[in-house]
């Protein structure tokens, strides 16, 4: 969960978000702010990126779903970031990573 991501400073990185979740919507930001994060981290973080929040599958059922998904590419310069839902709350209960760009 959450794993280190270590990238060549100047690649041009593509991201899918996909959201799998039944329940829940989910979005991706890229940050030079350390956590901890607040409820509401996109009021407070320096973004770099980021590709909104996407709606819950369709159904309960996993047969039967379909799921939402959004693509963006971003290239980041030499330094430490990292990575977070930006939907309230989820960063601050954990949901975010650390990207190394060397």
């Amino acid at each position: 969960m959450n794993p280190t991501i270590t990238i060549l400073a100047g690649a041009t990185v593509h991201v899918t978000l996909v959201n799998p979740d039944w329940g829940y919507l989910h979005g991706f930001e890229v940050t030079t702010t350390p956590p901890p994060y607040a409820q509401m981290p996109m009021m407070s973080v320096n973004n770099h990126f980021m590709l909104p929040p996407l709606p819950q599958r369709t159904t309960q059922s996993l047969g039967t779903a379909q799921y939402y998904s959004r693509i963006g590419s971003m290239s980041l310069s030499t330094g430490t970031y990292y990575y977070l839902c930006p939907v309230p709350g989820h960063a601050q209960q954990g949901m975010f990573g650390v990207l190394k760009i060397l």
